[in-house]
């Protein structure tokens, strides 16, 4: 397709691209706490540990009532119900006073008791704290950046389930962070990410797939999972999967699809969104235009985006 000039870029989201990363999952080797490193064999007793509240009842309905004051943003309130869970050893309750510590929500940005504990938390198995633990030496965000401890702990939080760890990791395996570049490694955890739905990932496969990094080249494939990142308000893959339509490279051509596709990347800033649609609206009959403006508006509907 000719006219406007393209910037397909084959960049892959990274972590730090990638803003929700921490934020998304709040709510949702070794482990240090403090300055102390834990062993591996006596992190894994830790994880089997129960840490039960003097009074149980008492114990679910302070982590529920910090729960829903979080979700308020009361932050304040939130802290004052998690912090006497905490010292009690509630790992739930740990893990997210060392969260707030860590963006200063109800309390100062505090870098040292976030890894504190985060650590504490980490130590009695929980998974989310293993993460963001993990994005601290990762970041080196309060601690000199370190790959080694970050992969050891976004691979402990990733065997419990945590996706978003398992994005990083197909990060770290992509950039060659702690080891030689390995695509097929990075595919791999991005698959994982992606089917525990993390857009991002979604969108990385894609790129996996249409240039063949560590999979085989399959345009269908590449075409399938930038869709699915597309419909996730993934402002790059709306503008790939345009391209696709617009060429009918792993779909069949669609001008009216593409359309739709490049006019949601354009509103959310993607470069050279505008100038495809431009040069696609010349080949389109105004029907096709209407229609594809229709899509749009639906689609921006159920997503819940603004128009």
């Amino acid at each position: 397709m000719g006219g406007a000039q393209r910037n397909p870029s084959t960049k892959i989201l990274n972590a730090n691209s990638y803003k929700s990363t921490r934020n998304s999952t709040a709510s949702g080797g070794a482990v240090r706490s403090g300055s102390c490193r834990i062993p591996t064999g006596v992190l894994a007793i830790l994880c089997f540990v129960s840490i039960m509240c003097a009074a149980p009842s008492v114990c679910r309905a302070s982590i529920t009532s910090g729960l829903q004051a979080y979700r308020r943003r009361d932050y304040v309130r939130a802290f004052r119900a998690f912090a006497p869970l905490a010292i009690r050893g509630n790992a739930r309750a740990e893990f997210f006073i060392g969260y707030m510590y860590l963006n200063g929500q109800g309390v100062a940005v505090n870098y040292d008791e976030a890894m504190k504990w985060l650590g504490r938390a980490a130590a009695r198995g929980n998974a989310k704290a293993m993460f963001h633990l993990g994005f601290m030496y990762y970041a080196g965000i309060g601690t000199p950046c370190d790959y080694a401890e970050a992969e050891h702990l976004f691979s402990m939080a990733a065997r419990r389930g945590e996706a978003i760890a398992e994005f990083v990791l197909g990060q770290m395996r992509y950039e060659g962070k702690n080891g030689p570049r390995d695509y097929a490694g990075a595919a791999a955890w991005f698959r994982k990410a992606a089917k525990g739905g993390i857009a991002a990932a979604m969108n990385n496969l894609g790129v996996m797939y249409q240039h063949g990094w560590g999979v085989e080249k399959n345009q269908v494939e590449a075409a399938k999972w930038f869709r699915k990142a597309a419909e996730r308000g993934i402002a790059v893959s709306q503008y790939r999967i345009g391209l696709m339509y617009a060429d009918g490279d792993g779909v069949g051509r669609d001008y009216v699809l593409a359309f739709m596709w490049l006019s949601l990347a354009a509103a959310r800033g993607q470069k050279d969104a505008a100038a495809m649609c431009e040069s696609l609206e010349a080949k389109m009959s105004d029907k096709e235009v209407a229609r594809s403006k229709e899509l749009a508006g639906k689609w921006r509907k159920s997503s819940g985006s603004r128009p």
